[in-house]
């Protein structure tokens, strides 16, 4: 009797003995993060609302097993489910906290995934990733509507992002489903009965093994999309990124669309092939090619195509000069892991002029201009070339970095066995840099310098003025062969400075200073020539705010000149 007692006893002890044995402390978690740990609740009255650990977890995906088994399978590969609630008598305080956390997880490599600020609630998460897999989700719910509180919640594990809102379900935590909704980029699942079994493991896109023409390009998204400028009118097309679903293979790209001003149908279309080497996702080497017919452009460092469909629709400002460039290329990459790539490539590309096609925006007088400017002729003909791309990039991220590195360095040869109608050679080098100078304030810097050799076309000569450049003067008002800028913004951030004295949420003041010049070689050979300690660099000064990051205004003087006036420029993106 008593030897079957016992051995009852230990089967029923069995399961809790063998959960104790694979139990990981939470703090030795890549994606765990302890707010009280690092002593940021001090007078914040805090309750623990759930705290769920990997035995527990599987148990409960054992039950759903049957029922439910994508979010089985989901809840079979957490570690950890915390989920807390802070309250304090005023929202300042708990708004202290929330920034505190947010500059805590930036400093250790995670990834913002969502920004959102309403009336009377802030959102923001987290992503802790490796390998290219969200190994921890950290999210925080500020609400101010009745008093005030801070829900916060952290999973840890591997994180089947899709299944967020289910599992915040089934613990009924309202700051789960509320953190799952706002994940960009997933399909959540809304049906608790639903027994589609879609593809685990969601990978967030690497955008950085895209083959690109420009290095300085924006980043593209899959599926419709639309613009509209001078020469196209209104563009509409359909984009395939670069994607990768295995270790090696061929993945393939393009996109194609139809501009109803300059009624031409433009496309790209490509192929590479490509193997992963190492232990992780991050090293690369690529072969490819592409054939393409499109309305180009180098003013992609200026701003965004979707900024500048804007300010082209509403206010009849196109800024950005065109061509038509029809060819192809072929290239081989190689990617040294997260920080370095290079990129080799041998182009062939025809070259034509293109008309403005529609004079229509929304507000032709007033804010708008009587007329689009006329966009300028090109050299035409054929231009066959070689190309070396090289990038450094350390920054903790690519949307509204706050420190690392960011490098690049585009080399162009022209003409010589490629032969060609063209020969010349061009050299381009932006440098950035995101530094922290205090916990409240960041200093962000760029060097941009270009250079050529032999006689450059038309389309690739340097502009700088006015936008993104040199903010106190006109608009592209001085061009050359050579140019040289320097850009520098110190900011800060209000809310961490001011506390509840600052007027407006989420809003940074910055002073900027720009210095910079474009000029035409008397000796095109040279690659330096009128280069000296002593050049006639023109300045330019000024003030700058934004808010949370999409909302940015430009108050700017020239400096050293009799011209007093101030300039004002409206941003909906970073100047860099």
């Amino acid at each position: 009797m008593w030897l079957r007692l016992g051995l009852c006893i230990a089967v029923l002890c069995l399961p809790g003995w063998c959960g104790a044995q694979v139990d990981v402390e939470p703090d030795t978690l890549s994606g765990y993060v302890d707010l009280e740990a690092i002593g940021l609740l001090d007078g914040v009255e805090a309750t623990v609302d759930l705290s769920l650990r990997a035995p527990m977890l599987h148990r409960v995906g054992a039950v759903e097993q049957k029922e439910n088994p994508r979010l089985a399978e989901a809840l079979l590969g957490l570690q950890l489910i915390r989920a807390q609630t802070f309250r304090a008598k005023k929202a300042d305080s708990l708004k202290a906290v929330m920034a505190e956390a947010a500059r805590y997880l930036d400093a250790l490599d995670w990834e913002t995934a969502v920004r959102s600020r309403k009336k009377y609630e802030r959102v923001l998460v987290f992503l802790k990733t490796e390998n290219g897999e969200a190994m921890g989700v950290f999210g925080m719910v500020l609400n101010t509507r009745k008093g005030s509180s801070l829900s916060v919640v952290n999973l840890v594990g591997d994180v089947d992002l899709a299944q967020v809102s289910r599992i915040g379900r089934r613990f009924d935590l309202d700051v789960l489903r509320r953190v799952g909704r706002l994940i960009p980029g997933v399909r959540q699942q809304a049906d608790v009965q639903e027994h589609t079994h879609l593809q685990r493991g969601i990978r967030l896109r690497r955008d950085r093994h895209r083959p690109i023409t420009n290095i300085w390009g924006p980043e593209d998204d899959e599926g419709l999309w639309l613009r509209y400028n001078r020469v196209d009118g209104v563009f509409l097309g359909w984009r395939l990124p670069l994607r990768y679903r295995s270790k090696q293979g061929l993945a393939h790209f393009g996109e194609a669309g139809y501009g109803f001003g300059g009624e031409q149908v433009r496309y790209r279309a490509g192929v590479q092939g490509f193997s992963f080497y190492g232990t992780s996702d991050r090293q690369m080497v690529a072969l490819g090619g592409e054939v393409h017919d499109l309305t180009d452009t180098q003013d992609d460092w200026l701003l965004t195509d979707v900024e500048n469909s804007v300010y082209s629709l509403f206010f009849k400002r196109d800024f950005r000069d065109y061509y038509r460039r029809l060819g192809g290329s072929v290239y081989a990459l190689h990617d040294m892991g997260d920080a370095f790539r290079i990129t080799g490539r041998m182009k062939r590309d025809r070259f034509q002029s293109l008309p403005e096609t529609v004079a229509w925006s929304l507000f032709s007088r007033g804010w708008g201009r009587p007329e689009f400017r006329l966009n300028p002729q090109v050299t035409e003909g054929l231009i066959n070339s070689v190309e070396a791309e090289f990038q450094l990039d350390t920054r903790n991220r690519k949307e509204h970095p706050t420190r690392g590195w960011l490098g690049q360095m585009l080399l162009e040869r022209a003409g010589g066995f490629m032969k060609g109608e063209y020969r010349f050679e061009r050299y381009l080098l932006d440098i950035r840099r995101y530094q922290p100078v205090v916990p409240n304030a960041r200093l962000d810097l760029r060097l941009r310098v270009g250079t050529g050799r032999g006689i450059l076309p038309e389309q690739y000569l340097y502009d700088l003025g006015g936008l993104s450049s040199i903010r106190g003067y006109g608009f592209k008002a001085f061009t050359g062969d050579r140019m040289a800028l320097f850009n520098m913004v110190y900011w800060v951030d209000g809310d961490q400075c001011f506390g509840g004295n600052w007027p407006l949420d989420d809003l940074d003041v910055g002073i900027f200073f720009d210095a910079g010049y474009a000029w035409f070689a008397d000796d095109n050979s040279d690659l330096f020539d009128g280069v000296s300690l002593d050049m006639m660099l023109k300045k330019s000064a000024g003030l700058a705010l934004t808010v949370e990051e999409d909302f940015h205004v430009y108050l700017a003087k020239p400096l050293h000149t009799e011209d007093n006036r101030w300039t004002l420029s409206v941003r909906f993106s970073r100047t860099f």
